[in-house]
């Protein structure tokens, strides 16, 4: 017995498979421009199409935005953007 699925599960599925190609797209750009700029990359993760990378220090590869410091004892974390993905680092206070 051959397994159809309905045309709306179908569309569902493609439109899930495009955005995990697209996130998988960018954390390669954002991987890619992290080491060519020698910043080391601990953590990739990705959920719901979203990127989340743990890596040294980025503040000063090109195209880094930074969104938030968070002072913490003894060390501060940085979240930034990098062509859509979001970096994390932390630093000494």
């Amino acid at each position: 017995m051959s397994h159809v699925l309905k045309p709306n599960a179908q569309t569902l599925i493609n439109a899930q498979n495009y955005q995990i190609a697209c996130a998988l797209s960018v954390a390669h750009d954002a991987a890619r421009e992290l080491l060519n700029a020698g910043v080391p990359m601990h953590e990739i993760h990705m959920r719901d199409s979203f990127v989340h990378m743990t890596c040294g220090d980025a503040s000063a590869v090109p195209g880094v935005a930074i969104m938030s410091t968070v002072y913490k004892v003894g060390k501060t974390v940085t979240r930034a953007s990098l062509l859509g993905c979001v970096l994390e680092w932390e630093g000494v206070a």
